[in-house]
């Protein structure tokens, strides 16, 4: 496996620790942004896959990246326990559950190399109203 480079996300760093040990342990070179003004700070990389750990959040996380130079990878939005999406599900590649940190670097894995081609979506059954877009 090549090391992928993951754009990591997340505005909890509690949360964010065991996600952040399974990743860099399974060989991927992360960057880390907890804020939106860290987000800036990686513009112009080009990460092989981003991932979001904080769904209420996660729009506003893509918005910004589409903002700084589109959403130059596919994206893969990490949910802890039964925490629902909102209403409105940010546009991602792949959901899936930090509990089972065996599938979230399954699903890094896989978006990471197949970021040409689109992602299957994994449907997490503690999601509560997830709707695919």
């Amino acid at each position: 496996m090549p090391p992928y480079k993951v754009l990591f996300l997340c505005d909890d760093c509690v949360a964010s620790a065991p996600v952040l040990e399974a990743l860099r342990i399974g060989g991927f070179r992360l960057r880390i942004a907890h804020s939106f003004h860290q987000v800036s700070a990686h513009r112009g990389e080009r990460p092989d896959v981003i991932v979001i750990l904080s769904p209420h959040h996660a729009n506003a996380w893509i918005a910004r990246l589409k903002l700084l130079a589109g959403v130059p990878a596919p994206v893969v939005l990490l949910c802890s326990g039964s925490e629902p999406l909102t209403n409105m599900p940010p546009p991602v590649d792949a959901v899936c559950h930090t509990e089972s940190l065996k599938s979230v670097l399954s699903a890094v894995l896989l978006a990471a190399s197949s970021s040409s081609v689109p992602v299957q979506m994994l449907y997490p059954p503690l999601v509560a109203g997830y709707r695919p877009i």
